[in-house]
């Protein structure tokens, strides 16, 4: 069974789950283009909370604020938890422009928006919950039986 565990744990598709912290991550990295002689900075990111409708809309805005052109997205949800990873595209960020700057900025924003997401999770969760047909049927029943 440990044998198992270990070479599950090992395997590439695990290691893209969604963790169940919510965490952002921001990698810088330069493509050379051999052909044209010139660099291309990406960025890596990875973005992970709990599943929430709102993440997706509150990340293209990021995006879209930042002016990153998105190469590739991959979104993983599983078990009530999601992970988005990206590759971005910073048009504007070249060899002269501090790359490291521009991987902070978007790191932040990224940041802000996870708090934006969780932080409305928690003020709609009890919301959430009664909208549930099973708990409503619960809630019902437990408020008939005290009257």
């Amino acid at each position: 069974m440990k044998e198992l565990k270990q070479k599950a744990a090992e395997s590439p598709i695990f290691q893209d789950l969604p963790t169940e912290a919510d965490e952002v991550t921001v990698q810088p990295e330069t493509i050379s283009d051999f052909e044209s002689n010139t660099n291309t900075i990406i960025f890596k990111a990875s973005f992970c909370c709990e599943d929430q409708p709102e993440a997706i809309s509150e990340i293209i805005r990021v995006l879209t604020k930042l002016q990153l052109e998105t190469i590739q997205a991959e979104i993983i949800s599983v078990g009530g938890r999601m992970r988005i990873n990206f590759i971005l595209k910073d048009s504007n960020c070249n060899e002269t422009t501090n790359i490291a700057a521009s991987a902070k900025a978007l790191k932040q924003s990224l940041c802000s928006a996870l708090n934006r997401i969780t932080s409305s999770s928690t003020t709609t969760s009890s919301v959430c919950r009664i909208r549930s047909k099973r708990q409503r049927w619960f809630l019902s029943s437990h408020y008939s039986h005290n009257e």
